[in-house]
């Protein structure tokens, strides 16, 4: 089983759960902050009756969303790809409802491998006025 997680849209939390087919199994939608990204995964994990264990790789969608979010996503997944691991892919806006290609791309993936975060644009962080 793959996870994807979309953070793209503000104060929501999206992680979807998918088979080596991209056959959506589970999917939960809700709203939250950055900081409940974790807690999130572990409900939408229980909610399918799975754990962390039964994850074979992990998809971000990435380009898209605010700094923050992007950031937190992808070292969450990274830190959790290491643990466990398991392989890794960042996926676009383009393609992120291709759940057969993201389980595609995760197959041919390698344990080991870790996302590095796109961003839409450049963060806005200290004084705006500079930028």
């Amino acid at each position: 089983m793959y996870i994807l997680i979309d953070m793209s849209v503000k104060d929501t939390i999206r992680i979807v759960q998918f088979d080596t087919e991209g056959t959506l199994l589970h999917e939960t939608i809700t709203s939250g902050t950055t900081v409940a990204l974790l807690q999130v995964l572990d409900m939408s994990l229980k909610e399918a009756s799975r754990t962390i264990t039964d994850v074979r790789g992990m998809a971000v969608l990435v380009g898209i969303g605010s700094f923050t979010s992007t950031r937190i996503a992808v070292t969450v997944v990274n830190a959790i790809v290491y643990a466990n691991q398991i392989c890794a892919r960042a996926t676009t806006a383009a393609d992120h409802a291709d759940l057969p290609n993201i389980a595609r791309l995760l197959i041919e993936a390698r344990p080991g491998q870790y996302i590095s975060a796109t961003y839409s644009g450049v963060p806005r962080i200290g004084n705006i006025s500079q930028h």
